[in-house]
């Protein structure tokens, strides 16, 4: 009788152990998420001020005068300088305005 009051009581205290681990493993895991995202915006809070401090003065879409383009290019490695990707409208239009293939090739 004594063994079996120890095996109900053992099986118990690993049942309670394993609910309190998965409830820490949950709660820590939403506190970390957190953490991260936050970190995140405040990275692009910081280049959005670096980008704001300077924008280039273009006159059109794509830029056509050679000043223009110096201009942009030093932005741009001034902005990457900081790890953030660049992308300018001219590179997004010509990537969406590639033909796709839908199906099999």
């Amino acid at each position: 009788m004594r063994r079996n009051l120890f095996t109900k009581l053992a099986l118990g205290f690993f049942v309670l152990l394993l609910c309190v681990l998965l409830a820490v493993d949950f709660f820590a895991d939403r506190a970390l998420q957190r953490d991260y995202e936050r970190t995140g915006f405040e990275q692009l809070l910081a280049v959005a001020r670096i980008a704001q401090a300077s924008p280039p003065q273009l006159g059109s879409l794509p830029q056509e005068k050679p000043e223009e383009i110096s201009t942009l290019q030093a932005w741009s490695q001034r902005i990457a300088a900081s790890g953030a990707p660049i992308q300018s409208a001219a590179d997004v239009c010509k990537i969406s305005l590639r033909p796709q293939r839908i199906g099999r090739a």
